[in-house]
């Protein structure tokens, strides 16, 4: 068996885990955050400019014109393949010249680099190609693992094709024959030592997977809310298509324009297919359902797909009688939802959980089940997940966050819920992460009750109801940064 072959055994397991992990499957089916892509992007460009000298320093421990050739070609071969090709993903993220400068490596790219060096310390060759093999080689694996699988992402299809192609076959089975050539002229303890170098390589890149989706840095994981998203949809005025319910359109519209946002309440279905391709985002809520404005539902939502535009499901009531169960089970088998934001009732009844719902209100069930329900939900319907209530439970199917603000007026007013899935439609419609701006616009808005609390002189649902409106339309000056209690729980 050749030396090649028995790091393969060695290390399935690991590499499996790596073609398993989410930010892998996202990337795959398209759901990848374009925030958490750019920050792989950043990392990487890193990584791969310290990858080159490890490679150039393995020239140099190289002790025969063979080796040093075929590592020169890999040279070229990155260059050509790898390099070249995500210079062309840079503008989808928004990665111009000057953020490639200076770049602050994470824990996961520095250590891994560190790594790399280590092995090109020792002058061992075997070593230097042990360490830098799993990159290559795992890359050209996850590839093979989703031929066939055609990402509804572009960009994330094109990052897959590079991995699928002949060229970089060539180029990786260039450094296996290498490898196992130095090997055979190799005394056992080095293989040992090679052995090693290989297996931290591959943890490594199974780490790297990690910090992008959860872009870490050194002070763990990055703030899940940001707070300049306020101002960007001031600045952006993003348009908002709400079909709601006849009880809340109004607080809808007028909370939509207090935050800087621009409201279009349409329900006529000739309308949907034009609105669901140039608004900003669509917010669909089934609060007051009739089987005309499901269809309205479906084609705007679907219009919204096809414009890659994010769209917001409030299942108000979800499971509380069996058209509306039939109704979000449909929607949900036929669009795309950015985001599904509801009580613990209601989501609870997408998810089949046993909860006592009452109508359009939460009901009572084990409220500490929030984060299990919310990390299914996402993860089946490749979204973002809200449960709104005392607690606030957020997440995209691998990290869970909770909020911990709010008044407990916010709920003594009708609708309060509905506006919120609005106002995180504008935040979604001018972010490049979901989950960031579904966490910013929640927090922002129970911190906004908080506000408006203080300035009654007697706590009523009717005086409320206009302060709050008032606060949302000056929650730039609050200090959401010092007042937000948001925590990571998973």
């Amino acid at each position: 068996m050749r030396f090649s072959e028995k790091l393969y055994a060695e290390n399935r397991e690991v590499w499996q885990k790596s073609k398993d992990h989410p930010f892998v499957k996202q990337l795959v089916d398209g759901s990848l955050d374009k925030a958490s892509f750019r920050y792989y992007l950043l990392q990487d460009h890193y990584y791969l400019t310290h990858y080159v000298k490890v490679i150039a320093l393995g020239i140099v421990c190289a002790k025969d014109s063979a080796a040093m050739t075929d590592l020169s070609k890999s040279l070229i071969s990155l260059e050509a393949s790898e390099l070249a090709m995500r210079e062309k993903f840079y503008p989808f993220v928004g990665i111009s010249e000057a953020d490639l400068v200076d770049i602050e490596p994470s824990p996961a790219a520095y250590h891994y680099t560190s790594h790399l060096y280590r092995t090109a310390g020792t002058r061992e060759l075997g070593r230097v190609l042990a360490g830098i093999l799993p990159c290559y080689w795992l890359y050209r694996e996850i590839g093979e693992a989703y031929r066939g699988c055609m990402s509804p992402e572009p960009v994330y299809q094109d990052w897959l094709a590079i991995y699928q192609s002949a060229e970089y076959a060539d180029g990786l089975q260039r450094q296996i024959d290498l490898l196992d050539r130095v090997a055979e002229q190799l005394p056992e303890a080095v293989l040992t030592e090679m052995r090693r170098d290989f297996r931290i390589s591959s943890y490594a890149e199974l780490a790297f997977w990690d910090m992008g989706l959860k872009r870490e840095n050194w002070n763990g994981v990055i703030k899940m809310a940001n707070w300049q998203l306020i101002e960007e949809v001031r600045r952006k005025n993003p348009l908002v298509h709400v079909i709601t319910n006849i009880v809340v359109a109004n607080d809808s519209a007028n909370g939509l324009l207090a935050i800087g946002a621009s409201p279009i309440m349409a329900a006529a279905v000739e309308e949907m297919d034009e609105l669901g391709g140039f608004a900003d985002a669509v917010v669909i809520n089934i609060g007051t359902l009739d089987a005309q404005l499901v269809e309205a539902m479906l084609v705007v939502g679907k219009a919204a797909n096809v414009a890659r535009k994010p769209v917001i499901l409030d299942p108000v009531g979800a499971g509380a009688t069996t058209f509306r169960r039939e109704t979000v089970q449909r929607l949900l088998r036929e669009i795309q939802f950015a985001v599904i934001r509801g009580n613990m009732g209601e989501l609870a009844s997408i998810a089949g959980v046993n909860w006592q719902a009452r109508g359009v209100d939460a009901g009572t069930g084990d409220a500490s089940m929030a984060a299990e329900i919310a990390q299914k939900v996402a993860r089946e319907y490749k979204t973002v997940v809200a449960i709104s209530g005392e607690v606030d439970t957020i997440s995209d199917g691998e990290q869970v966050v909770t909020i911990q603000n709010g008044d407990p007026l916010l709920p003594k007013i009708t609708g309060s819920g509905c506006l919120l899935s609005c106002v995180i439609g504008a935040f979604v419609g001018v972010s490049d992460s979901v989950l960031e701006a579904v966490v910013t616009a929640s927090a922002s808005y129970a911190i906004a009750s908080e506000y408006a609390v203080k300035t009654l002189q007697r706590q009523l649902p009717a005086s409320f109801r206009v302060a709050f409106l008032d606060e949302l339309a000056s929650w730039d000056t609050h200090d959401q940064e010092k007042l937000a209690n948001i925590k990571e729980v998973l």
